[in-house]
């Protein structure tokens, strides 16, 4: 089984190259609406994720 540091790690990385895209439209809107929520939400999810701490 994969350690879950090298999962987070993983995660992250696709996390940055998504940031990393310059957006084509406006984003905003239609991230939050594909992700199901707001931007903000999605962001606090990353954080109040259980097992790590902030």
């Amino acid at each position: 089984m994969r350690s879950r540091r090298a999962r987070m790690r993983k995660m992250r990385k696709s996390i940055k190259r998504t940031k990393a895209r310059k957006p084509t439209k406006p984003t905003g809107i239609s991230r939050a609406y594909k992700q199901g929520g707001t931007i903000a939400t999605t962001v606090s999810r990353k954080y109040s994720r259980p097992g790590r701490v902030a």
